[in-house]
């Protein structure tokens, strides 16, 4: 409807870490393995391959920020996700510079 309507549509970058969900969503597969995903799974990927409403790009495991909020991380790790999150230029302070 945008189309027709003359507005364009600039996809969304979406930073996805697992490569297996990526190609899923990238490629239309139905084989027994992925059979059993549920319907609202299907919805993303319309919108990615149909729609091209998303831009898929990988975030390698080292450089994913959110491990900072779903996993335990050794001390290096989180301050290095720590400070690109909160923009901090210092390694070992916590406050900003």
């Amino acid at each position: 409807m945008q189309q027709e309507m003359g507005i364009k549509i600039t996809p969304a970058a979406a930073h996805i870490y697992n490569i297996g969900a990526g190609f899923m969503a990238e490629q239309k597969i139905c084989n027994k393995r992925s059979k059993h995903i549920d319907i609202k799974y299907h919805y993303c990927r319309e919108q990615v391959q149909e729609f091209k409403n998303f831009d898929l790009n990988y975030v390698p495991t080292g450089d994913n920020v959110s491990d900072i909020f779903t996993k335990p991380l050794d001390a290096p790790v989180h301050h290095k996700h720590r400070n690109s999150t909160m923009k901090w230029e210092s390694q070992d302070s916590g406050a900003q510079e």
